[in-house]
């Protein structure tokens, strides 16, 4: 191989080496700018979470409060009410745990993501380390 041929091929390697490197700053940036936005979201569902165990802490000790009323309408009328709350409960907390899981998996997936682009990240870096000495060796 001719001087200018192996030349130009160690500047078209560290080019193309440069341009994937670049690529890969520019997912990383991407990953973290959507855990920039999942994380907050993942609090809030948390606070949702803890905020409906509290009320269904005050609705069951309402629930469970003594009344004047009496009778089999009265009987009627909470048996109907704890089911109630019961399916509501249940919907409720299934869907905010469905919702936390959800997120939690797409956090995983994007940090995972995250970490495969920083080896790749090394290689490229090396990879550009290594061409840009033996284009600088070239000239010696």
């Amino acid at each position: 191989m001719s001087n200018n041929a192996e030349y130009d091929s160690l500047v078209s390697q560290k080019s193309s080496a440069q341009s994937q490197y670049n690529a890969c700053l520019s997912r990383i940036e991407n990953c973290d700018y959507l855990l920039r936005r999942l994380r907050p979201a993942k609090e809030s569902i948390v606070e949702l979470k803890e905020a409906f165990k509290s009320n269904k802490k005050l609705d069951k000790n309402l629930h469970e409060e003594k009344h004047d009323w009496k009778g089999s309408t009265y009987n009627s009328f909470c048996t109907k009410m704890s089911t109630l709350i019961d399916i509501n409960d249940s919907y409720y907390n299934d869907s905010i745990d469905h919702i936390l899981d959800s997120l939690n998996n797409e956090i995983t997936r994007i940090e995972n993501q995250r970490m495969s682009e920083y080896g790749l990240l090394g290689r490229l870096g090396s990879w550009i380390n290594s061409l840009a000495n033996k284009i600088e060796n070239f000239f010696n």
